[in-house]
């Protein structure tokens, strides 16, 4: 300043500010308040008025308005540290440190061609900076929106802030569970107990009713006077960005660089902001993305779990989406991710009475595409199944092709159970009928016995022959009627831990005899000694005696009756309880079981013998069932039949129905 220039000193200190208290080319005028100050004003003009804001404290606010009321165009200074927080109109208003210098005086008073005059490269070093600032920020943003791996592309920005920005960390803290949880997300270079440290202070004094986007330093957030950046005087070490979305806090970008308030922290202060703004907006994408990811998962983890089969296609046939049932149905395997690309109509292959036309069309012309019927369906591997299906028509707002949403159901189980109930309804009428008859005939049988006895006595010498043919009949109808009314009245079974292997011994011995006449071997397989389970060991022994004989009966002489015990962790047929099994299998070499003959078999009176009752396996099927086990059979014809009998090893686990299904019955 070549010229001596009036400058307006407002402070209520009388103390001299240093080298300006005697500079030639300055007139120093005081006042000590405002209303002096405005007097002062209105009387003369002035370069600039300089304020000293720590002898007027908040006040200094008020004087700042009524100066640019007056006279709107006079440059105002501030110096001193200011301590109290500044309002609104001190925020851009330049502040020097207490003493000022002429120097500094004249760099905020330089006009901006005298200054350009002064740095000629000034303009030249701001455009590379400012270019510099650009291409970072391009490149931090294309490699955020680009990346698929969302941690990768945090820790490129990071380490691009950490190597532009020369600071020593930096790390990036996300909001939780409605913004109770604070927790890091990414952390370059900053160590574990100061990243704590921050998220205890940010936690604490964040306000997140709310929030405000002024980058602070870390050490001024403090609930109530909380300072930013802009009007901090001291030096600070962590500075922090809030991350706002519509005025949600998401987080915090955290940067770990000793700061304090001058030019270099101005030059950066619009990059900071900028990188604010577009992390802001990634973070948000990425909550977004987080989020639709989510119930995506969701929507597919209870279309897996339902227990229907689910389809979606378009209405050309492409199928979209699949379930895990839906692939185990059509018979790909539930392993597969994706269905084969094929059309929907070869996919599903429907037999139905009602429409034996294509599934797509009839579910296209059906307007709404609601549709509801029942059919066999050939799988992929060639198998037919019985299946309900139920079909609707989906219009996504979002997108113009509409979609066919197909939800089906295995329902072989479904068939088994209704037959098994409908068997059972059978079984239960013909066991109270039998029971009825059987009471009703033993009476008699005892009657006709005592009569006989009598009549023996009476009978001439040589008759007594016919006499015993008549009570061996007797007796034997007298079994019969006890079979009948075991399979009607079954004794319930008192279960103690036994030994399978010894009650299959047992059955050996007891049918050696029977083997002998048939000329066959009957062998027992060695067994694990642990093969211990609670059963009723007269009852099982009767079921196991009871196969070994029809199984001697039915294999040719010189053949071989093979019986073992095996462990196993599940029986062969679905829908028992949890827990291990043991299973007895009887093996024999016959002709087999004839394919119209195996839905009978366990039928009461049901026999091929000519001496038969029919009422063995119906009686043995009935104690295997009290069991909580089942009893099925496996035969080929001209191979042999296999009998299975499956018990669990604790009596209070098993089946809940434990009828066989038949085609298991008779495989």
């Amino acid at each position: 300043m070549s010229a001596q220039r009036r400058i307006l000193l407002v402070s209520r200190s009388n103390s001299a500010l240093g080298e300006l208290e005697g500079e030639a080319s300055l007139n120093l005028v005081r006042a000590h308040d405002a209303s002096s100050a405005m007097e002062q004003l209105q009387e003369g003009r002035f370069a600039c008025a300089l304020l000293d804001l720590d002898g007027l404290g908040e006040a200094a606010a008020d004087l700042l308005n009524s100066v640019r009321r007056l006279h709107p165009g006079l440059p105002t200074v501030g110096y001193g540290q200011a301590r109290v927080r500044p309002s609104a109109q001190l925020l851009d208003v330049p502040r020097l440190p207490a003493p000022v210098t002429l120097e500094s005086l004249e760099a905020v008073l330089l006009p901006p061609r005298a200054a350009a005059a002064a740095i000629p490269n000034a303009s030249q070093e701001e455009l590379r900076r400012r270019v510099s600032q650009l291409t970072t920020l391009y490149q931090i943003g294309r490699a955020i929106s680009e990346s698929r791996n969302w941690t990768e592309a945090l820790d490129y920005f990071l380490a691009t802030l950490c190597e532009y920005l020369d600071v020593r960390g930096a790390g990036i803290l996300l909001y939780s569970r409605e913004n109770s949880v604070l927790a890091p997300r990414r952390v370059l270079s900053i160590a574990d107990a100061d990243v704590s440290s921050c998220v205890q202070a940010l936690l604490t004094s964040f306000p997140t009713r709310h929030p405000s986007p002024e980058i602070h330093a870390l050490e001024c957030f403090i609930p109530g006077r909380g300072v930013s950046c802009r009007g901090h005087t001291g030096s600070w070490r962590f500075s922090v960005l809030p991350l706002l979305y519509r005025r949600t806090p998401l987080g915090f970008l955290l940067l770990d660089k000793q700061r304090w308030r001058g030019p270099d922290f101005a030059a950066e202060l619009f990059f900071l902001q900028t990188i604010q703004t577009i992390l802001t907006e990634e973070v948000a994408n990425a909550v977004h993305l987080s989020r639709l990811v989510d119930l995506k998962n969701f929507n597919e983890g209870v279309l897996e779990s339902i227990e229907s089969g689910v389809v979606t296609a378009n209405e050309q046939g492409e199928i979209h989406f699949a379930n895990r049932l839906a692939r185990q149905i059509l018979g790909i395997g539930a392993d597969h991710e994706t269905l084969p690309s094929q059309h929907f109509d070869a996919v599903f292959q429907v037999s139905r009475r009602d429409a034996p036309r294509s599934l797509l069309a009839t579910v296209l012309e059906s307007g709404d595409g609601r549709c509801h019927f029942e059919g066999r369906l050939r799988r992929l591997d060639g198998a037919y199944v019985p299946i309900r299906m139920r079909t609707s028509r989906i219009v996504n707002p979002s997108d113009s092709q509409p979609l066919i949403l197909v939800a089906f159901e295995d329902l072989t189980q479904h068939r088994l159970l209704e037959e098994q109930l409908r068997r059972a309804d059978r079984l239960r009428s013909l066991g109270e009928l039998s029971a009825a008859i059987a009471h009703e005939v033993r009476n008699p049988l005892q009657g006709i016995s005592l009569t006989l006895s009598n009549l023996k006595q009476h009978l001439q010498p040589g008759a007594e022959h016919y006499v015993d043919v008549m009570f061996s009949e007797m007796e034997r109808l007298n079994g019969i009627v006890g079979n009948i009314l075991s399979f009607a009245r079954p004794a319930a079974p008192q279960p103690r831990s036994a030994s399978l292997m010894e009650i299959c011994g047992r059955a050996v011995d007891l049918a050696r005899e029977r083997a002998s006449q048939r000329k066959t071997i009957v062998e027992l397989e060695p067994a694990p000694a642990d093969a211990i389970c609670e059963v009723d060991e007269g009852q099982i022994l009767q079921v196991v005696l009871n196969i070994v004989m029809n199984a001697i009966d039915a294999s040719p002489p010189g053949s071989t009756v093979r019986l073992r015990v095996v462990e196993s962790d599940a029986p062969l047929l679905p829908g028992a309880a949890p827990g291990p099994w043991l299973r007895i299998e009887v093996q024999d070499e016959g002709a087999g079981i004839p394919e119209n003959e195996r839905d009978k078999l366990f039928d009461p009176f049901f026999t091929t013998k000519a001496e038969g009752t029919g009422l063995g396996l119906s009686v043995s099927q009935k104690i295997i069932e009290e069991h909580r086990g089942v009893i099925h059979v496996r035969s080929e014809p001209g191979i042999g039949s296999r009998f299975i009998v499956e018990l669990p090893r604790e009596f209070e686990c098993g089946f809940a129905s434990a009828a066989a299904p038949a085609h298991e019955r008779g495989a």
